[in-house]
């Protein structure tokens, strides 16, 4: 569902603000493949909140503006191939998903008040970098790959798998119509967007 109002409704309608991703390798045995995973995790909301892996490079997506942050051991090949795949991800983000043109990018070290307003914060909370174990399997060492690929492959891969989820979506996804109005529709509604004085088709 929440991928669905990515495409059609407005920011708001998804309770994550912002919107984390985290641009990391698909897996260990395909380190080269570039994925960005969107965090459902509130980040820097109470004292059990995750820390930002320094080993990442962030997509942090507000209303307003994304923010591009690169974690300061996120360096050598994974460092080209994560901020590559992270612009190329943003444009698709712009294109399908009416959102911000404004980017900026940020160094770790570098990070300032105006990075932490967007999660509603007047400075930096305790602990904001952090390695998380768990997800070790998303950061391996392509340095040491014996067999490097160009990033180029997998990014055209992974934009191509997100241009696909879309076609799907607008195909197969169910959609509402209010009589008697046949030509307009609704691809995403929840029980709110039902007026229960008009006739839905579905």
């Amino acid at each position: 569902m929440w991928f669905h109002k990515r495409l059609y409704k407005t920011f708001d309608s998804i309770p994550v603000n912002p919107r984390v991703f985290t641009v990391c390798s698909h897996e260990r045995e395909d380190p080269h493949r570039v994925v960005a995973k969107l965090m459902m995790e509130h980040f820097f909301i109470d004292k059990h909140h995750k820390s930002m892996d320094p080993r990442a490079v962030y997509i942090i997506e507000s209303k307003d503006e994304f923010v591009i942050f690169i974690g300061n051991s996120c360096k050598g090949n994974r460092r080209d191939e994560y901020l590559k795949f992270a612009r190329t991800y943003i444009s698709e983000l712009q294109m399908r998903e009416k959102a911000s043109t404004k980017v900026t990018e940020v160094e770790q070290d570098e990070v300032g008040k105006s990075f932490w307003n967007l999660w509603g914060l007047e400075d930096a909370p305790n602990d904001p970098f952090a390695q998380t174990s768990a997800w070790d399997f998303w950061f391996p060492n392509i340095d040491n790959s014996d067999s490097y690929v160009p990033s180029s492959i997998p990014m055209v891969q992974q934009i191509d798998d997100y241009n696909e989820e879309v076609k799907t979506e607008s195909k197969l996804k169910p959609r509402m119509f209010t009589y008697p109005d046949t030509d307009a529709s609704s691809a995403v509604f929840d029980e709110e967007d039902l007026d229960f004085d008009e006739f839905n088709v579905v």
